[in-house]
Protein backbone atom coordinates (compact mmCIF):
# COMPACT_ATOMS: atom_id res chain seq x y z
CA UNK A 1 0.00 0.00 0.00
CA UNK A 2 1.34 3.26 -0.91
CA UNK A 3 0.83 6.25 1.75
CA UNK A 4 0.06 9.68 0.08
CA UNK A 5 0.46 12.94 2.12
CA UNK A 6 -1.92 15.88 1.59
CA UNK A 7 0.73 17.84 -1.06
CA UNK A 8 0.38 14.46 -2.51
CA UNK A 9 -3.25 14.50 -2.78
CA UNK A 10 -3.28 18.27 -3.42
CA UNK A 11 -1.54 17.62 -6.59
CA UNK A 12 -3.45 14.78 -7.55
CA UNK A 13 -6.74 16.84 -6.95
CA UNK A 14 -5.75 19.40 -9.22
CA UNK A 15 -4.15 17.24 -11.76
CA UNK A 16 -7.53 15.49 -12.31
CA UNK A 17 -9.02 18.36 -12.98
CA UNK A 18 -6.59 19.41 -15.46
CA UNK A 19 -3.56 17.01 -16.34
CA UNK A 20 -2.07 19.78 -18.75
CA UNK A 21 -0.95 21.82 -15.61
CA UNK A 22 2.73 23.37 -15.32
CA UNK A 23 5.28 22.44 -12.62
CA UNK A 24 4.82 26.07 -12.60
CA UNK A 25 0.82 26.56 -12.74
CA UNK A 26 0.46 23.17 -9.87
CA UNK A 27 2.73 25.25 -7.37
CA UNK A 28 -0.01 28.35 -7.62
CA UNK A 29 -2.60 26.55 -7.19
CA UNK A 30 -1.09 23.95 -4.33
CA UNK A 31 1.46 26.28 -2.54
CA UNK A 32 4.06 23.86 -3.13
CA UNK A 33 7.45 24.61 -4.61
CA UNK A 34 7.45 23.37 -8.17
CA UNK A 35 11.05 21.19 -7.14
CA UNK A 36 8.65 19.42 -4.68
CA UNK A 37 6.06 19.18 -7.15
CA UNK A 38 8.42 17.48 -9.56
CA UNK A 39 9.83 15.18 -7.35
CA UNK A 40 6.33 14.08 -6.10
CA UNK A 41 4.63 13.79 -9.41
CA UNK A 42 7.75 11.82 -10.55
CA UNK A 43 7.22 9.58 -7.88
CA UNK A 44 3.93 8.78 -8.47
CA UNK A 45 4.43 8.23 -11.71
CA UNK A 46 7.09 5.72 -10.61
CA UNK A 47 4.76 4.02 -8.33
CA UNK A 48 2.00 3.78 -10.69
CA UNK A 49 -0.22 5.95 -8.70
CA UNK A 50 -0.50 8.38 -12.21
CA UNK A 51 -0.73 5.86 -14.84
CA UNK A 52 -0.79 8.63 -17.82
CA UNK A 53 -2.40 11.49 -18.61
CA UNK A 54 -5.74 12.33 -20.45
CA UNK A 55 -9.02 14.50 -21.70
CA UNK A 56 -12.30 13.68 -20.48
CA UNK A 57 -14.97 13.76 -23.53
CA UNK A 58 -18.25 14.73 -23.46
CA UNK A 59 -19.68 12.31 -25.54
CA UNK A 60 -23.24 14.37 -25.73
CA UNK A 61 -20.95 16.88 -27.99
CA UNK A 62 -21.46 14.21 -30.64
CA UNK A 63 -25.06 13.42 -29.94
CA UNK A 64 -24.38 10.53 -27.77
CA UNK A 65 -27.08 11.72 -25.05
CA UNK A 66 -27.85 8.49 -24.20
CA UNK A 67 -25.56 6.79 -21.24
CA UNK A 68 -26.27 3.33 -20.61
CA UNK A 69 -24.25 0.01 -18.82
CA UNK A 70 -24.96 -3.89 -20.30
CA UNK A 71 -24.61 -6.45 -17.87
CA UNK A 72 -23.49 -9.33 -20.62
CA UNK A 73 -23.91 -13.06 -19.44
CA UNK A 74 -22.11 -15.35 -22.02
CA UNK A 75 -20.43 -18.78 -21.83
CA UNK A 76 -17.16 -18.50 -19.78
CA UNK A 77 -14.77 -19.67 -22.71
CA UNK A 78 -15.90 -16.83 -24.59
CA UNK A 79 -15.25 -14.07 -22.35
CA UNK A 80 -11.95 -12.53 -23.93
CA UNK A 81 -13.84 -12.90 -27.75
CA UNK A 82 -17.47 -11.01 -26.52
CA UNK A 83 -15.23 -8.67 -24.58
CA UNK A 84 -13.04 -8.20 -27.04
CA UNK A 85 -15.27 -7.52 -29.90
CA UNK A 86 -17.24 -5.47 -27.38
CA UNK A 87 -14.31 -3.07 -27.22
CA UNK A 88 -14.46 -2.61 -31.06
CA UNK A 89 -17.15 -0.38 -30.81
CA UNK A 90 -17.19 3.47 -30.90
CA UNK A 91 -20.18 3.77 -28.55
CA UNK A 92 -18.22 1.56 -26.11
CA UNK A 93 -16.87 3.26 -23.59
CA UNK A 94 -15.30 0.45 -21.28
CA UNK A 95 -16.01 -3.46 -20.97
CA UNK A 96 -15.11 -4.93 -17.51
CA UNK A 97 -15.01 -8.60 -16.27
CA UNK A 98 -16.96 -9.04 -13.57
CA UNK A 99 -17.83 -11.55 -11.14
CA UNK A 100 -21.77 -12.77 -10.34
CA UNK A 101 -24.24 -14.12 -12.78
CA UNK A 102 -23.35 -11.95 -15.52
CA UNK A 103 -19.74 -12.03 -16.52
CA UNK A 104 -18.77 -8.49 -18.14
CA UNK A 105 -20.15 -4.95 -17.53
CA UNK A 106 -19.64 -2.31 -20.35
CA UNK A 107 -20.25 1.38 -20.27
CA UNK A 108 -21.78 2.57 -23.74
CA UNK A 109 -22.87 6.29 -25.05
CA UNK A 110 -25.35 6.34 -27.82
CA UNK A 111 -27.35 9.14 -30.22
CA UNK A 112 -30.90 7.36 -28.77
CA UNK A 113 -32.68 4.31 -26.85
CA UNK A 114 -32.97 3.29 -30.63
CA UNK A 115 -29.26 2.73 -31.12
CA UNK A 116 -28.84 1.46 -28.05
CA UNK A 117 -30.90 -1.51 -28.55
CA UNK A 118 -29.57 -2.04 -31.80
CA UNK A 119 -26.23 -2.36 -30.46
CA UNK A 120 -27.31 -3.95 -28.00
CA UNK A 121 -28.76 -6.41 -29.99
CA UNK A 122 -25.80 -7.05 -32.17
CA UNK A 123 -24.17 -8.33 -28.96
CA UNK A 124 -26.00 -11.15 -28.68
CA UNK A 125 -25.20 -11.69 -32.19
CA UNK A 126 -21.95 -12.16 -31.09
CA UNK A 127 -21.90 -14.55 -28.30
CA UNK A 128 -24.12 -12.50 -25.56
CA UNK A 129 -26.79 -15.07 -24.14
CA UNK A 130 -28.60 -12.72 -21.84
CA UNK A 131 -28.08 -8.74 -21.02
CA UNK A 132 -29.81 -6.29 -18.63
CA UNK A 133 -29.46 -2.47 -19.80
CA UNK A 134 -29.35 0.22 -17.33
CA UNK A 135 -29.93 3.95 -18.64
CA UNK A 136 -28.01 6.36 -16.62
CA UNK A 137 -30.86 9.42 -15.65
CA UNK A 138 -28.44 11.38 -13.91
CA UNK A 139 -24.29 11.91 -13.31
CA UNK A 140 -23.50 12.71 -10.04
CA UNK A 141 -19.98 11.38 -9.54
CA UNK A 142 -17.48 9.81 -12.70
CA UNK A 143 -14.29 8.19 -12.64
CA UNK A 144 -11.41 10.98 -12.40
CA UNK A 145 -13.49 13.95 -11.80
CA UNK A 146 -12.65 13.78 -7.80
CA UNK A 147 -9.93 12.65 -5.42
CA UNK A 148 -10.76 12.05 -1.85
CA UNK A 149 -8.59 10.52 0.80
CA UNK A 150 -8.99 10.74 4.47
CA UNK A 151 -5.71 11.93 6.14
Amino acid sequence: MVELDKADIKILKELQKNSRLSFEELSKRTGISKSTIYRKVKRMEELGIIRRYTISIDHSVFGNEIVAFVLIKTEPDKISSVAGRLARFRDVLSVYRITGEYNILAKLATPSVDSLNQLVKKFHEFGAKETITIVVLEKFLDEGENFTQDL
